[in-house]
């Protein structure tokens, strides 16, 4: 988790432009079949509304897509995590290239060092594709935080992971 002295330089990335970075609020390796090891990076938004998620969600998906460019076996899953949901006429194509698209080229000075009008000959349409198959979207609750594991299953868990090696 950031500010984590251990999590800030595998959250942290540089945008193209110089001097600036970003980073995201958590990562970590995921467990259990089909996901087993693979890495996620996420943003976390507890907003009681909607406000304007939509502006940090686009500038999320820039991030994603410059953070796979610079280190994409750090990449596996990009997830969105929020306690308020957003953009509800528009949910199905959140998670689409032409939303990665759209939302690269808003930050493309960021994401490219180039003027804006620049940006579109240097995108790439595979990498946005790359980015949309790799997001998550997750909305939660205050309720749902208290779904938590007792100590002692977690330890369950753990001691099964450690005899399996993981």
């Amino acid at each position: 988790m950031n500010p984590d002295p251990i999590a800030i330089p595998k959250l942290t990335f540089d945008w193209a432009k110089p001097k600036r970075k970003f980073s995201f609020d958590i990562g970590g390796t995921l467990l259990g079949d089909g996901l087993q090891g693979q890495e996620f990076l996420a943003e976390c938004k507890k907003y009681k509304t909607a406000s304007d998620l939509p502006g940090h969600y686009r500038k999320f998906l820039a991030q994603c897509y410059r953070a796979l460019i610079l280190r994409p076996d750090r990449c596996d899953n990009f997830m969105w995590i929020s306690w308020a949901p957003f953009d509800a006429a528009r949910w199905d194509t959140l998670t689409t290239k032409e939303k990665v698209r759209e939302s690269v080229l808003e930050h493309g000075e960021l994401v490219f060092d180039k003027p804006k009008e620049e940006c579109e000959d240097v995108i790439s349409d595979e990498l946005c594709d790359d980015v949309a198959g790799r997001l998550w979207m997750i909305i939660l609750s205050d309720r749902q935080e208290a779904l938590t594991l007792t100590p002692e299953h977690l330890g369950v868990i753990r001691r099964y992971d450690t005899e399996k090696g993981r």
